[in-house]
C-alpha cells in the first residue's frame, strides 16, 4: 500500500519519516520513530508532545499499518542534508536514505558510488525509503559499469575502486535481498567478461536497476 508523504495535525503540516505494515503496530512504530529520528540527528526525548504523530490503522486486507509523522518545521534546518552534495559523507547518505527527499543533484548516483559497502547496506535496509533503496541500487550498477569501462581502475575519493576490491562488496550483496543478489550475479558476470557491457543496462538510468522497482514497491506494501 502507498503511504502519503504529508498530513496535517491541528493545521500544522507534518512529514512522514517512517511507515510500515509490521505488527504489533504501536510497538514497531515507536521503535521505528526512534531509529528514524536518530538517523536525522534528532533526539526523541527532546521533542514536544505535538512534534511527533504516530498513526496506526487497519488494512483493508487485514493486519495493521503505521505511519510516523514529524512537524515539517523541525526538518527545515535539515532540508539541506549535505554540506556539499557532490562530496557527501557516509552519514549524510545514510540520513538521506531514510527521508522522502529527492536526490539533491542530477546524476547524484556518481557521488554516492564512493561508498559501495554503504550502498549495499542501505539497499538492504527495510527501514530506508523504497525510492532511495532503488536509487542506491542504481548507483551500484553504474559503479560496476564505470569500473568495466575504465578497464583497470576507477579513481574515487575513497581510493581506487578495482574489480578485486569490489569482490568483497559483491560477496556481501550476494547474501542480502533479492535485488542485491541479482546485482551481485550480474556484476560478477560483467567483470569476468562473460556478459557484454551496454550503457542502457550499466550506465545512468540503468535499466537493470530500474527493473527492480516492483520489488521495492511490493516490499513496502
Amino acid at each position: 500500500m502507498d503511504f502519503p508523504e504529508h498530513t496535517t495535525k491541528n493545521g500544522t503540516r507534518m512529514a512522514r519519516i517512517a511507515s510500515g505494515i509490521d505488527g504489533p503496530a504501536h510497538a514497531v512504530a515507536r521503535e521505528a520513530a526512534k531509529v528514524a529520528l536518530t538517523r536525522l540527528g534528532l533526539d526523541i526525548s527532546r521533542l514536544a508532545k505535538d512534534d511527533l504523530l504516530i498513526d496506526v490503522g487497519r488494512r483493508s486486507g487485514g493486519g495493521s499499518f503505521w505511519i510516523v509523522w514529524i512537524k515539517e518545521d523541525l526538518l527545515e534546518g535539515r532540508a539541506r542534508l549535505f554540506e556539499d552534495a557532490w562530496n557527501p559523507t557516509p552519514q549524510e547518505i545514510r540520513s538521506w536514505a531514510h527521508t522522502t527527499a529527492d536526490p539533491p543533484e542530477q546524476d547524484w548516483e556518481l557521488a554516492v558510488s564512493d561508498y559501495p559497502d554503504l550502498l549495499v547496506e542501505l539497499v538492504d535496509d527495510p527501514m530506508a525509503e523504497p525510492s532511495a533503496r532503488l536509487f542506491l541500487l542504481r548507483a551500484l550498477y553504474i559503479l560496476v559499469g564505470d569500473v568495466v569501462r575504465a578497464r583497470s581502475h576507477l579513481a574515487q575519493r575513497s581510493g581506487l575502486v578495482t574489480a578485486d576490491k569490489l569482490e568483497a562488496t559483491i560477496a556481501d550483496a550476494s547474501v542480502r535481498c533479492e535485488p542485491l543478489q541479482r546485482w551481485a550475479g550480474r556484476a560478477r558476470a560483467l567483470l569476468a567478461d562473460t556478459t557484454a557491457f551496454t550503457y542502457d543496462e550499466w550506465g545512468l538510468s540503468s535499466a537493470l536497476a530500474n527493473s527492480e522497482r516492483p520489488w521495492f514497491e511490493k516490499a513496502q506494501s
